[in-house]
């Protein structure tokens, strides 16, 4: 088994006044400008509730329709268009649908994240495992046709202490609950571990800052 253990560091840019409370990596900073060039004042940035995704940024885009909009056609009188859009921590970006609130990945790989927040009602053998060591999972990503997970936990001496041999326990037995395929650990805190198992799932990792 192979453990990464990564930090990353955020800088802060501010794109809008709805962006000023949100931190983005250089990744996603190159994602959203790219949104949003193309529109000039045509497109606007609303603000939006935080991001399900772990590290994740979210917008509301609203297409205005003054005069001077889309090739002079806009039409003042149309109803502003709002797409709910979420970007991970890999710059991907994923559309909120309006029927059930699931994010889906604009771009040619068919991939949808599944949010789980009801962890009390989410049933899985790794579940047990994290109540076995006592570690509290807080929110559950489920990436790459839902079969990678991303672990939100609460922060527990067994993740964030260093020295603390017992992780190792902890890992290997998540991997043998999850059929050997990877994950991915947060913590509060924001320290991260990337687990990869006999079944690879993991993204390409290459653009985080792994110390």
């Amino acid at each position: 088994m192979k453990k990464i253990t990564y930090f990353i560091v955020l800088p802060l840019l501010v794109l809008s006044s709805q962006l000023m409370a949100q931190t983005l990596n250089a990744e996603q900073q190159r994602v959203v400008r790219a949104l949003l060039s193309p529109y000039g004042h045509c497109v606007s940035v609303e603000s939006h509730a935080a991001s399900r995704l772990v590290q994740g940024v979210s917008l509301a885009l609203r297409e205005n329709h003054t005069p001077d909009c889309w090739g002079g056609k806009g039409d003042p009188n149309t109803a502003p268009v709002f797409k709910r859009l979420e970007i991970d921590r890999f710059g991907r970006v994923f559309e909120e649908q309006a029927i059930d609130g699931t994010l889906k990945l604009l771009a040619p790989a068919n991939d949808t994240v599944k949010v789980i927040d009801n962890i009390a009602a989410w049933s899985h053998p790794t579940k047990k495992v994290f109540a076995d060591y006592g570690i509290q999972v807080l929110h559950l990503e489920l990436v790459a046709d839902k079969t990678l997970p991303f672990f939100t936990v609460a922060d527990h001496a067994l993740l964030t202490d260093e020295s603390n041999n017992t992780r190792q326990q902890l890992f290997k037995r998540l991997l043998k609950a999850n059929a050997q395929w990877d994950f991915v650990i947060t913590t509060e805190s924001g320290q991260q571990y990337v687990v990869e198992g006999k079944k690879r799932k993991v993204p390409d990792v290459s653009q985080l800052t792994i110390r």
